[in-house]
């Protein structure tokens, strides 16, 4: 008896798949952790309408690679989806076939830190992408937790972060990019922005609407923790944020200010 292999039973699922149904929008949100991708995902699901999908194998503190069995299962569904996906060539050729066209939401990485040095002391210790903290965390004394949080959450935030650039230089697919301090400070303006970037079309009335009925919710439910900005600069060491700089040197001629990385200190 002769088996098909995973792979090609996979294209033989999806070709199906393309022949019996329409593609559906596939509304990804990719970002930094404590960057207010949980409020953007829900907002935009309340406001859209759509179901929401996960794209990875497994939950967790995993990197969230793309799955390409979960795309094939969601292909007719009009789905909004929110993952921490760094751009590496595997998660690009699976947005390239599914013509997934990503929104990339980034923060000041200094901020980032604060907050999710706060995520694992008020939440959990293991749900923050690549990061693996010991039980003993909630005992350091808080400069050797920021220095935990720096040591091994920013190089995972630097790479996201210059995966995209270079995934958008290479013109392999569009990319639109937030900026949690932009965002947050109009709400209305950023998901009409996405909204246009998707082709969906919602008056300001109903962006209103979808906004104030998420607002009522506990801040619990939406993990906007204390959500200010410049916590970062005031709360490292000079030392420590001297110690994110040197990290984006191994990437010359990268401009970094974007997510708050402009000098040495």
């Amino acid at each position: 008896m002769n088996f098909l292999s995973t792979d090609t039973a996979l294209r033989i699922c999806l070709k199906q798949r393309k022949l019996l149904s329409n593609p559906r929008p596939f509304v990804l949100v990719t970002a930094m952790p404590k960057s207010a991708s949980t409020f953007l995902h829900r907002v935009l699901m309340n406001l859209t309408g759509f179901g929401t999908a996960y794209f990875a194998s497994a939950y967790g503190n995993i990197e969230q690679e793309l799955y390409r069995p979960r795309l094939i299962d969601s292909y007719d569904a009009a789905t909004v989806t929110q993952q921490h996906v760094r751009a590496n060539h595997p998660n690009l050729k699976l947005m390239e076939q599914f013509r997934i066209r990503p929104v990339v939401l980034v923060r000041n990485v200094h901020d980032i830190i604060i907050s999710m040095r706060d995520h694992l002391l008020n939440e959990r210790l293991d749900n923050l992408p690549g990061l693996y903290v010991p039980e003993e965390f909630p005992e350091f004394d808080t400069g050797l937790q920021l220095d935990f949080v720096v040591t091994y959450a920013a190089p995972w935030l630097i790479s996201f972060y210059y995966s995209w650039l270079m995934a958008e230089k290479s013109g392999r697919l569009d990319v639109l990019w937030l900026n949690y301090e932009v965002i947050v400070a109009d709400w209305p303006a950023a998901l009409k922005r996405v909204l246009r970037y998707y082709d969906i079309e919602k008056s300001d009335a109903e962006i209103e609407t979808a906004l104030s009925d998420l607002a009522q919710k506990k801040k619990s439910q939406l993990r906007l923790n204390k959500g200010i900005s410049g916590r970062g600069a005031e709360e490292l060491s000079a030392e420590q944020r001297q110690q994110i700089y040197r990290m984006t040197l191994a990437y010359p001629g990268i401009d970094f200010s974007a997510v708050g990385i402009d000098t040495d200190y």
